[in-house]
Order: structure tokens, then sequence, then C-alpha cells
């Protein structure tokens, strides 16, 4: 085996350089200083004789050197970061922290198993965060969140494992005064033309009601797309539109009768997945968590 004589510092500045466009942008996220940012790069390419940005008008771009060795880059990022996460874990399954993305809608499906999780990790920091599915899952792929829990996104990754969790039913929310709530079941032909609230561009939710709609020909008008779902049941209590929620998320506002439900003649499955990176090494710490999703109800 051949000693190596690159330096792991070096690739990783360079890679958040790349990945960033920017020096100043990479030192913040690194903790660093820009020049040492600059002194490093210039370092890595004295060593190999190379150049690997070009600097135009402001303009930050890889040279044809850096293109090629940009994923080998994240390829030993990746691995470092593994090992890393890994030896951490080894000694701190009782004191360390979880990083966790949640898909917005979910953030009581997950509570439920956070309380499970801290009678036996009293000692563990459970940091959340919160965001559209394809957000989170961009984001766990690089490696911003140990375990991600969203709703099935129908946009496979291959570097992203998911593993099925549960399978929530969802319903239909509406305003008291809408003319369909809080009637008998009735077809879901009936919601075709119907205003609609939708979360934006991202969220499982939204791709899985588009999905049935476009299985029953049912055309939606939809007149609001927004994130933020306190916002969603506002626009919602006062009949702007019917929307897709997960029942505890509207539970209080159902018993005060702010919002109705309408009753249809099929369920509404929503599929919910933990997803990890695919990586060899898995910290104690994420796996102990891993299990109490997959094994506690």
């Amino acid at each position: 085996m051949r000693a190596l004589y690159i330096n792991l510092s070096h690739v990783i500045t360079f890679l958040y350089v790349a990945e960033l466009k920017s020096y100043r942008i990479a030192a913040e996220r690194l903790f660093i200083t820009q020049p040492a940012v600059s002194m490093q790069i210039k370092a890595f390419e004295k060593q190999f004789g190379v150049k690997l940005f070009h600097l135009k008008n402001r303009e930050l771009s890889l040279t044809d050197t850096g293109k090629k060795i940009l994923p080998l880059a994240r390829e030993l990022y990746e691995t470092a970061f593994t090992c890393e996460n890994f030896l951490n874990g080894v000694n701190n399954a009782e004191k360390g922290e979880l990083h966790l993305g949640v898909a917005r809608t979910l953030n009581l499906f997950i509570a439920h198993y956070i309380s499970i999780f801290r009678k036996n990790f009293p000692g563990v920091k459970i940091i959340i965060h919160e965001g559209s599915s394809k957000k989170i899952l961009e984001e766990l792929e690089s490696f911003t969140y140990d375990l991600a829990v969203v709703a099935h996104y129908y946009e496979k990754n291959p570097k992203i494992q998911t593993e099925f969790i549960s399978e929530e039913d969802m319903i239909f929310a509406a305003s008291p005064l809408h003319p369909l709530a809080n009637k008998e079941r009735i077809p879901i032909s009936k919601l075709n033309g119907e205003n609609f609230i939708l979360q934006g561009e991202g969220s499982g939710t939204r791709m899985n009601i588009l999905r049935i709609f476009k299985e029953e020909h049912i055309k939606p008008n939809i007149v609001t797309e927004v994130d933020n779902l306190q916002t969603i049941k506002r626009l919602v209590s006062q009949n702007k539109g019917i929307s897709l929620m997960y029942p505890p998320l509207i539970e209080k506002e159902l018993k005060e009768g702010s919002i109705a439900k309408i009753s249809i003649d099929r369920k509404i499955p929503i599929k919910i997945e933990v997803a990890f990176c695919k990586r060899t090494l898995t910290s104690p710490l994420t796996m102990a968590f891993l299990e109490t999703l997959k094994n506690s109800s």
C-alpha cells in the first residue's frame, strides 16, 4: 500500500469553494478566514502543479482539471464524513447529537417516536430541521442530517435508501361553509373543478394528491400554493379553498369547528418513509433511532 501525500483539508476546502462558487461563503461554512481558504487552494494547486479555478469578471469557475477531480473530492468527503460520524458515535450514544430532517407535514408524526427514543437516550440532543420532502432529501444527500422522515417521494435518488415506516390516511379539509363539508361520503369526482390550496413544489403530499387527481381524471383549480401550514389552515377556515391535510395537524380546528372534513368514497393514504444515505458505516446513535422508527408503534 502506497503512502499518500494529498492533504485532506485541501480537498475539502476545494470541494466547498467549487460547490459554493465563492471563497467567502466557503470560509463561512468552514469556520475559517477567507485568506486561509485562498492559502489552502494555492497550496493544493502548487503541490500538484495544476490550476483548479478560473476567475473572470469576478465569476469563479472550475478548470478542466477542477471539473475532473470534483466528483472524486465529493466521494472523499463522503467517506471521511462517514468515518468521522461513526467514530464520534461509538462513545457518544448516550450524549451525542442527532440531526433529523423532517417533512413539515410530519412534525407531529415524528414527535411520537422522539418521545420513545428519549426515554432510552435522555442525554441525546435531537435537532430537527423542517422543509419539503424534496428539500430534505437533497440536504440529506449532502450529509446535513443523519436521518430524514419524509412522505413518499416519487423521484428516486440512487445515493439515498428509504424504508417504509407507516401509512397514514389524509383528509380533505375545508371551511364549514363549503357546500361539500360535513356531508355523507361523496364521490371523489365531486372535487373536480373545486378550488384547492396546495403545498409548494417539492412536497410529497402535493405529489401524492396530484397523482391521485390524475388517476381519477380530476382537474383541480389550484388557487394558492403555500408552504406554511398555519397559513394553509387559515386560508381553509376562511373558505378560500380545500386542502389535503394530515389529521393530527388540524385536530384542534376540527373540534372547534373552524375547519370541517370533506368525506369522500376512497382513502387518501400517504406513505411515510425514513431515508438515509447509502454508506457503509452508520453511527450507533443513528442506528438506535432508526430501530425506534422501525419497531415502535
